[in-house]
């Protein structure tokens, strides 16, 4: 599997698109394991947040309401929107001194962004770790079959979960437990996305 059919990121050529617009439009269909599955690739790597329109159109031209943080929550401001929100959203717990930028679209899509202190929470630049949510119909059973791809490695939890990301690109790393229908994305800038994967850290905002 190529870069470009596994997990490839890119940078948006718009330094300030509307909140959600790069993800709708950069969805990618992934061949896996010799069958076409439908994945949901993140478009962390130009993130953007902050913006004023909260439409944004995905490839077949339709639209769906999305819902950014205009600042960063501290973690029971993001607790409390998760709550409100009413969507399995993960994370990798709390870490001292950072705020979070939660972004919503009306598929269930989700994502939340680390912001360190002194960092800014509407950076358009990959330089934040970002962990996506998405849901997809046995999502243990889709991201087991990514594991069996050529250039895929795939490591199975303590907890029973599984890690799945693609040898020559460990800055995206993909999580999913039995029997819940989310598959979880780790974005990391600083390469830790692997580390946190198999940390036990990723559980339910909550």
């Amino acid at each position: 599997m190529t870069d470009n059919e596994n997990f490839q990121m890119e940078t948006s050529p718009n330094p300030q698109p509307a909140a959600g617009a790069w993800l709708q439009n950069n969805r990618r269909t992934a061949v896996i394991a010799g069958a076409v599955v439908v994945v949901i690739i993140a478009a962390i790597i130009a993130f953007a947040v902050g913006g004023n329109d909260s439409k944004s159109s995905n490839s077949n031209g339709s639209t769906n309401n999305a819902t950014t943080t205009q600042v960063g929550l501290n973690t029971d401001g993001l607790k409390t929107a998760v709550t409100a929100l009413g969507r399995k959203v993960f994370w990798a717990g709390e870490e001292a001194d950072n705020l979070y930028v939660l972004q919503t679209l009306a598929n269930g899509q989700t994502t939340v962004r680390y912001i360190p202190k002194g960092g800014n929470p509407n950076e358009s630049q990959a330089i934040y770790r970002v962990m996506g949510s998405y849901p997809i119909k046995d999502a243990f059973g889709v991201t087991t079959k990514a594991g069996e791809a050529e250039g895929s490695v795939l490591i199975t939890n303590a907890d029973g979960s599984i890690v799945v990301y693609n040898k020559n690109k460990t800055s995206n790393v993909y999580v999913a437990f039995p029997n819940v229908d989310v598959q979880v994305e780790i974005y990391d800038p600083s390469g830790q996305a692997l580390a946190l994967a198999t940390s036990g850290r990723v559980v339910p905002v909550g």
